[in-house]
C-alpha cells in the first residue's frame, strides 16, 4: 500500500505539472496568434524593443532603469523519485514461508478430518452424511 501511495503522489504531481505546461503551452499559442495577425500587438512588441514607427519621435531620459522584458516561467524538470519496494525473491521468500507456517498450525491443530459422502438410493434420491476418522495416537 505504500508504494502504491508514492506511486499516486507521483501521478498527482505529474498531473499538475502537465496541466501548468498545458497552461503556458495555450498563452503562448494566443500571444503567437496576436503577433501574426494584430498590428496594434505587433506595434506594442516593437516599441517594447525600442523601435519606432516614421510618424514617431524618440525622447530619451537618462536615469531610468531600461525595460527589463518578461520571461516565461516553463515549469521545471521532473524526476522520477525511487520508490522502495520488496524484490520478487523476497516475495516468493514471504510466500513459502507463510505456507509452511500454515501447513505446521493447521498440522498440529487438526487431529480428526471430515469428509462429506452420500448414498444414491434406488429411486435415484441422494442421502448425504457426514463421515469422521479419527486418527489415534500412541
Amino acid at each position: 500500500m505504500l508504494v502504491y501511495k508514492k506511486l499516486q503522489e507521483q501521478k498527482h504531481e505529474i498531473s499538475r505539472q502537465t496541466a501548468a505546461i498545458q497552461k503556458i503551452y495555450d498563452e503562448l499559442s494566443l500571444e503567437r496568434t496576436a503577433l501574426e495577425k494584430d498590428k496594434d500587438v505587433i506595434a506594442a512588441y516593437a516599441r517594447k524593443l525600442d523601435y519606432v514607427g516614421d510618424d514617431e519621435k524618440i525622447v530619451k531620459i537618462t536615469g531610468l532603469r531600461p525595460y527589463e522584458a518578461t520571461l516565461y516561467d516553463t515549469g521545471t524538470a521532473l524526476k522520477r523519485k525511487p520508490i522502495p519496494f520488496l524484490s520478487e525473491s523476497a516475495c516468493k521468500m514471504c510466500g513459502i514461508l507463510f505456507f509452511a507456517l500454515t501447513f505446521i498450525l493447521l498440522s498440529l491443530a487438526g487431529g480428526g478430518t471430515r469428509t462429506m459422502a452420500h448414498k444414491v438410493h434406488a429411486h435415484g434420491k441422494r442421502t448425504y452424511y457426514e463421515e469422521k476418522s479419527v486418527t489415534v495416537q500412541l
